[in-house]
This record gives structure tokens, sequence and C-alpha cells, in this order.
């Protein structure tokens, strides 16, 4: 079984509950993402992505400690978090600012990232996720939404990300 996105439906393990879409209007539930999905919609202007000169985070602060600015390296061979938002880093267990993919220190839970990071690279669109996941460190649930952003207008060159907790769980 796979999901809108076209991965397996059911994640890294067994008892994942994983769903991604392409169709953030539609699926993102959480308001604060629905809003972050919007406003980036809105820069983005009829383009593929807008350039990170277009976002402005004074704009978005509402969502500020549930972002993270990541720049992708060696063409989405490897993503460096520039900004980790404190609400992220409590997600994650670890705070990330300044450190590659690779410094995260659950396996399990960077390959689902990693590989949703890479897939909004190659495909060039944004991307929502919800997640309940038990790991062999820990359980997560979170939803997420992936926006691409490019200053040439073909290349992905960062993504701006952002999780909640959900609804029923958000701070």
């Amino acid at each position: 079984m796979t999901d809108s996105a076209g991965e397996p439906a059911n994640g890294l393990s067994p008892d994942a509950v994983v769903e991604r879409s392409e169709d953030l209007a539609a699926t993102t539930r959480h308001p604060l993402l629905r809003r972050l999905f919007e406003y980036w919609s809105g820069k983005a202007a009829g383009r593929m992505a807008p350039t990170r000169a277009d976002i402005d985070p004074v704009d978005f602060s509402y969502a500020i400690g549930w972002t993270t600015l990541v720049d992708v390296l060696e063409g989405g061979g490897e993503f460096q978090a520039r900004v980790f938002g404190g609400g992220m880093a409590m997600m994650a267990g670890q705070e990330l600012t300044g450190r590659t993919s690779a410094a995260m220190q659950d396996p399990e839970l960077r390959r689902a990232i990693v590989a949703n990071l890479r897939w909004v690279v190659t495909n060039r669109k944004p991307l929502r996720i919800y997640r309940e996941q038990t790991t062999a460190q820990r359980r997560y649930r979170y939803e997420t939404v992936i926006l691409p952003l490019s200053s040439d207008g073909q290349t992905v060159d960062q993504l701006l990300m952002a999780a909640t907790p959900p609804l029923s769980e958000a701070v």
C-alpha cells in the first residue's frame, strides 16, 4: 500500500501511522501549519517556490518556534539545519541548529525525515506528513509541512519545514 506521494504507507516501522500528501490545502490539520503553507503559497506567487529572500520570519512569528530552515547540501545528499526551532527541538529530543541530518540521534526517524526532504527536493513540491511512530528510542507523533525554497526558480536549495504535535497535544 502506498500513500498519495507514492511511498510505503506504513513508514519505517510496522506500527507507524503515516499520512503523506501533496495536497496541503486539503489535508493540513493544524491551523499553524495551514497558515504557514498559505503564507508560503502567497510568496510563491505561481512559481515553483519562493526564494529565501521572499520570506521574512517576522511574517510568521506565530510559528517561529516550530520551524526549521534547512540547507540542501550535495543536491539533496545531505541536509543541514540552519535554524532549528525550540518546539522542533523538544519534539525531536535534541537541538540541531547548525548540524546535518547525520547528527540526528534516532536513525529510524532520521531515515524517515531525510526520505521526505529528498522527496521535496526531487519533486520540487511541498509535502505534508502526519506521523505516529515508535522507534527503538521513543514514540513520535507530529504533523509537518516541508516547503521548498529556490534561489533560481528551478533547483530546491533550501527547505522551510514546520512541525507541531497533533492538535490534541499542541502546546
